[in-house]
């Protein structure tokens, strides 16, 4: 028996790297998926299920080697207010008051809090620089898991080239020895320089105001991380 095909809705948006891509709402089989991850906080897990979501959805082919975390975030809410409605119910704090209440935050008032930098490079000296990028999809369990722990680690996943007045060496294609050995030889100052640039990547959040219930106060809500959009 043939069945009829309903039509899906496209819609197009451009990511906080620059990148314009077209996807489609979640379908009921992607909407199963995700609720199962109301019954895990492990990230590593959420991450795989994020990707396997929105790699469905998305109309573009796209390599989650190269996309970078905050563009897989970004994709991944847009993807959510197209599917279940732009409200998300959060529960905010009051500045003045100090007590919690629910609100609803429009979801479409998602940005990011920066322009995706020009120029990507670090001098440190005599030439010699590296070449910095966000941190991508593939890397950002590592990252989560470490970064508290050890912070100096993030760098291996952070340096995209190492830079001279001749030559530019891809950070990926050194041994983990050589790359080891570089990063052992920054100073202080190169490696806060480094962490300064990585900063100036673009970060998601929505930013709106609401009135606190229980005294009147305007309060301003900021709304980031991804646990609150598996709702």
């Amino acid at each position: 028996m043939d069945f009829p095909n309903l039509l899906t809705p496209e819609y197009d948006t451009t990511l906080p790297s620059g990148k314009n891509v077209k996807y489609r709402p979640f379908l009921v089989k992607e909407e199963k998926i995700l609720m199962m991850l109301k019954e895990t906080d492990e990230f590593s897990k959420v991450l795989t299920t994020m990707k396997k979501v929105v790699k469905s959805c998305l109309k573009d082919d796209i390599s989650f080697k190269d996309m970078s975390y905050s563009d897989l975030e970004y994709l991944f809410i847009m993807m959510r207010a197209k599917s279940m409605g732009e409200t998300v119910t959060v529960t905010a704090n009051c500045d003045k008051c100090g007590k919690s209440y629910p609100c609803d935050v429009d979801v479409s008032l998602i940005s990011t809090n920066r322009e995706y930098p020009k120029d990507t490079s670090v001098i440190l000296n005599d030439g010699i620089g590296v070449v910095v990028k966000p941190v991508s999809v593939d890397a950002m369990p590592v990252v989560a898991e470490y970064s508290e722990k050890n912070p100096i680690s993030v760098l291996y996943f952070v340096i995209e080239a190492i830079v001279t007045p001749d030559q530019m060496y891809k950070f990926s294609e050194m041994t983990q020895d050589d790359q080891t050995k570089f990063i052992d030889s920054l100073t202080l100052p190169q490696l806060q320089k480094i962490m300064a640039k990585v900063e100036e990547f673009p970060k998601c959040a929505i930013k709106t105001k609401n009135i606190c219930p229980h005294c009147g106060e305007e309060n301003e809500i900021v709304v980031e991380g991804l646990e609150n959009f598996f709702t």
